[in-house]
């Protein structure tokens, strides 16, 4: 197989729930093992959840194809999320989500970003509607409707 050959395989190969599935697995454990994390996930594992094809937390499907923008990840790319960040990669512990939900939460619980969402949209729907958003002080205070 040429040069260009193989890199016409790996570019079609990552499009496919295999190739993503192993291209997502051996990031993880590669980054596993440079942070000392326990790693026990299967590339089976990997492609079971891509089969699904939907974000378990936002419900958009995967992208699968190429970057839009050469070295940037698409938004809706699926990304592996370590649930507990400090836990490493195991199967209780690792949701396949869109790298846009995987970079929006970092270190954050799926409960933190849903309450930030929250305050976004809040925010956003207020100025739409043409109201003045009530700021509220205390930092966990509930957002009224």
């Amino acid at each position: 197989m040429t040069k260009e050959e193989k890199a016409a395989y790996r570019k079609t190969h990552i499009q496919t729930i295999e190739g993503r599935a192993n291209k997502l697995w051996l990031d993880a454990r590669r980054r596993a093992k440079l942070r000392d994390l326990p790693f026990d996930i299967t590339k089976e594992w990997v492609a079971a959840a891509l089969r699904r094809g939907t974000c378990p937390r936002t419900y958009v499907d995967f992208y699968m194809g190429e970057p839009k923008i050469k070295g940037r990840n698409e938004r809706h790319a699926p990304s592996l999320d370590r649930i507990v960040a400090l836990l490493g990669y195991t199967p209780s512990n690792t949701q396949v989500v869109t790298w846009a939900y995987n970079c929006a939460k970092h270190t954050w619980t799926d409960n933190d970003l849903l309450k930030m969402s929250q305050e976004v949209a809040y925010v956003a729907l207020s100025k739409k509607l043409g109201v003045e958003p009530r700021k509220r002080t205390p930092r966990n205070a509930p957002i009224e409707y």
